[in-house]
């Protein structure tokens, strides 16, 4: 098994687990693992995967991503849990750091259109 895939899928095992802390606070898996741990562990996982693989942030990756941060924050929300740092749909920070992902997505699409025109001239 490649690197990479270990990393993405430990990336989003970690992705979940923190959100799961984050809207169930009382749950067992809140209460038994530290947060911060959590935290450094996706952060050196993601520095990890792009170390591993320059084009490991591909624009198909970041809408699965995007994706799937929204499926999860859907998802605990109709379970009954509710964002402690305020990362929901009714939260500002989701919608603020929803404008970073946005463009990028938005600028790599434009840029590989681009390319497309451009190879296809």
């Amino acid at each position: 098994m490649k690197w990479i895939t270990v990393l993405n899928s430990l990336t989003l095992i970690l992705f979940t687990v923190l959100f799961f802390a984050d809207y169930f606070p009382k749950s067992i898996v809140a209460e038994t693992i530290p947060q911060g741990i959590l935290l450094l562990l996706l952060i050196g996982t993601l520095i990890g995967k792009g170390y591993l693989d320059k084009h490991a942030y591909s624009l198909k990756d970041q809408i699965i991503s995007f994706l799937y941060m929204i499926f999860l924050m859907s998802l605990f929300t109709f379970l009954g849990g509710k964002s402690q740092i305020g990362f929901s749909f009714d939260g500002y920070l989701f919608w603020f750091s929803s404008i970073i992902p946005s463009i990028n997505i938005y600028k790599e699409w434009k840029e590989m259109k681009q390319e497309k025109i451009i190879t296809a001239n």
